[in-house]
């Protein structure tokens, strides 16, 4: 095998792990983002005023209806 050849192996190589990686930091980017909560929360709770309240920007999060009938 020539050493080009070699060379772009290594690359394709680097170019497969970089889009795996990618891939699962879309994918956990949600998980991500809510295992934060507990520590926003602490925060919220040790220094109040630091950060705001959430909660009430997540108002227009609409809720399921309930069960029929």
């Amino acid at each position: 095998m020539s050493p080009a050849r070699k060379a772009l192996s290594k690359l394709e190589v680097w170019g497969l792990l970089a889009a795996g990686a990618l891939l699962m930091a879309w994918y956990a980017y949600p998980q991500f983002i809510f295992s934060l909560y507990p520590l926003y929360e602490l925060v919220r709770l040790l220094f109040p005023g630091l950060v705001p309240d959430v909660a009430p920007a997540a108002s227009w999060i609409p809720t399921s209806p309930g069960p029929p009938g």
